[in-house]
């Protein structure tokens, strides 16, 4: 008998380079490609924006400064300086010299100003003692744009001693073709340090009913030039 041959079975290798042949592990990573630096079109615009922005904030500063100090035509009290200068205290009895100091800085005129000022209902004229001066007045008129007006005013004060006393000074004005009236008020204190006059009484602190008691009385002056027409008056139960 003829034996035919068995034919042979093929058979695969266990790896190869086929398909599913996994990368050998040295195998070279691609490297990242680095961040690509921003144009510089980019930064142009941005210097460009920069200095538009400190362009801008220049300008606006300016305008700012010009409307604060100019103002257009605007009218307004905060552009109106008054000062008053004089002593912070006096003895009671003695003349108070005031210097009042204003200055328009509005871009237009003050029209039918006036000044007044309060005192207390005892205070009295520098020049006429005799005379009660509780208020002075004077009407100015027109107080150009940049002005400056000064008036020296006097008065005898009177108080007991650590009184203080609050002059109210009062500005009045209107504006050209306008109705409306407005006010720049200020307020100048003042400390009576010394009274004009001391009075110091001396007697018993107690008595008996029926019995005659007696009271010494001691009038000083502290004012520098005669005081006229004193009257001591007591009451008695």
């Amino acid at each position: 008998y003829d034996i035919e041959p068995m034919p042979k079975e093929q058979r695969h290798p266990l790896s190869g380079a086929g398909a599913h042949a996994a990368p050998p592990a040295w195998q070279d990573i691609p490297e990242v490609a680095e961040a690509a630096a921003p144009p510089k079109k980019q930064r142009n615009a941005a210097g460009i924006f920069f200095g538009i922005a400190i362009g801008f904030f220049v300008l606006s500063a300016g305008v700012a400064a010009y409307l604060f100090y100019f103002g257009g035509n605007s009218v307004s009290p905060n552009k109106i300086t008054m000062e008053i200068q004089g002593p912070t205290s006096i003895a009671g009895g003695e003349a108070i010299p005031l210097s009042l100091k204003l200055v328009n800085r509005n871009p237009v005129a003050l029209e039918n100003a006036s000044i007044e000022i309060d005192f207390p209902p005892n205070a009295r004229n520098a020049s006429n003692t005799q005379e009660a001066l509780p208020r002075y007045t004077e009407q100015i008129g027109s107080i150009a744009s940049g002005a400056t007006l000064t008036r020296s005013i006097k008065a005898v004060l009177f108080g007991g001693k650590g009184d203080v006393i609050t002059l109210p000074i009062l500005l009045s004005y209107s504006t050209a073709n306008s109705k409306a009236v407005f006010e720049k008020k200020v307020s100048y204190p003042i400390e009576i340090t010394a009274t004009p006059l001391e009075l110091q009484v001396d007697s018993l602190t107690e008595t008996v009913s029926g019995k005659t008691i007696a009271f010494n009385v001691v009038v000083r002056s502290n004012a520098p030039t005669a005081i006229q027409n004193v009257v001591l008056k007591a009451d008695v139960p």
